[in-house]
């Protein structure tokens, strides 16, 4: 899937126009998937800013630990998590664990997210990977935000990692506020319709 003609980076942004950064401050649910040694806590983070995290991992020991620390609700399902949050976040591997805990097969979070939903991505993918899941989701009416992190674990813990932002003009602008439980650094780039370079 190459880049969005122009027709369909507005029919982009018209589907994804009911999606406010208002929905994504505490005590807003927010899904978390995959609770390893970055995105635990991160995670723990976020609960202790307010927010009420969801949180899935494939690794059951990994998902009762960041439950322990957070309080975290754990439905189960991909599905399930999405239809439950404003938000989803996903640190994970590489772009490929990304799009298959979003797209399937099988159980997957475009399944149960709505339109005005987010997700944030926050793993270590490709640039045009990213590019070609913000295009798919906002067919559906879902927003994506690019958002990497660099600093490892320790400053995972610490709330000091660096992060990127990159998405929608709307959503991007509220990064500053959304980086406070992890970053002690950010920058953030606009695009005019998730899936656009």
């Amino acid at each position: 899937m190459g880049a969005l003609s122009a027709s369909n980076k507005v029919a982009a942004r018209r589907r994804v126009s009911r999606v406010s950064p208002a929905s994504i401050v505490p005590p807003a649910r927010i899904g978390f998937v995959g609770l390893g040694r970055m995105g635990h806590p991160m995670a723990r983070n976020l609960a202790r800013a307010g927010y009420r995290i969801v949180a899935h991992d494939a690794d059951r020991d990994a998902l009762g630990r960041a439950c322990d620390a957070t309080g975290a609700e754990a439905p189960g399902e991909l599905k399930a998590a999405a239809e439950r949050c404003e938000a989803v976040i996903t640190m994970l591997p590489d772009g490929e664990a990304v799009r298959s805990v979003l797209m399937g097969p099988g159980d997957c979070l475009l399944a149960g997210f709505s339109r005005g939903s987010v997700l944030i991505d926050m793993s270590s993918s490709s640039p045009v990977g990213t590019r070609e899941l913000g295009a798919r989701l906002a067919e559906r009416g879902v927003a994506m935000l690019d958002a990497p992190v660099s600093g490892g674990v320790r400053k995972a813990a610490d709330a000091t990692l660096s992060i990127w932002w990159a998405g929608m003009r709307r959503l991007s602008r509220a990064a500053g506020r959304f980086s406070g439980p992890w970053a002690s650094r950010f920058s953030s780039r606009a695009r005019s319709a998730p899936g656009t370079p």
